[in-house]
């Protein structure tokens, strides 16, 4: 029995790698969204691409997740998962770990918009520095 305990442990450890991991992707989205929104606003594209891998990630989040905690994996609550991320993450977080969900739900909204806004405005900045940007274009008389 204590030749497998370390093997399970590994497998545990693997497991939460891989959900922090698929933790950092959404951050580094939000911190792409954040100069993408400001170097190229009118690419549909690039908008249609971002909310792919925005939800691809937070499903490979959610799957990791529930095989961390060993509930069962059904393929339709994946596919809702896919569609419905941010909402399904808060039902998830609040149905895996109670009232303390909410808690991480807010955590990560906000840390997904500040790092979001952490590389807009520098970008946004730095643009209009270079003389790339003009803030007069932007403004109604």
């Amino acid at each position: 029995m204590t030749a497998v305990m370390p093997t399970i442990e590994f497998v545990d450890a693997t497991r939460i790698a891989h959900r922090r991991y698929a933790v950092f992707a959404l951050y580094g989205l939000s911190a792409f969204w954040g100069v993408a929104q400001l170097v190229f606003p009118d690419h549909s594209l690039l908008y249609i691409a971002s909310a792919i891998a925005f939800a691809t990630s937070a499903t490979l989040w959610f799957t990791i997740d529930r095989r961390i905690l060993s509930k069962t994996r059904l393929p339709i609550l994946q596919l809702l998962f896919f569609f419905t991320w941010p909402v399904a993450s808060l039902i998830h977080l609040l149905s895996s770990r109670g009232i303390r969900g909410i808690g991480h739900w807010l955590l990560h909204a906000v840390g997904l918009f500040a790092t979001m806004c952490l590389t807009f405005f520098p970008a946004m900045f730095l643009l209009y520095w270079l003389g790339v940007l003009e803030v007069d274009g932007m403004t109604e008389p």
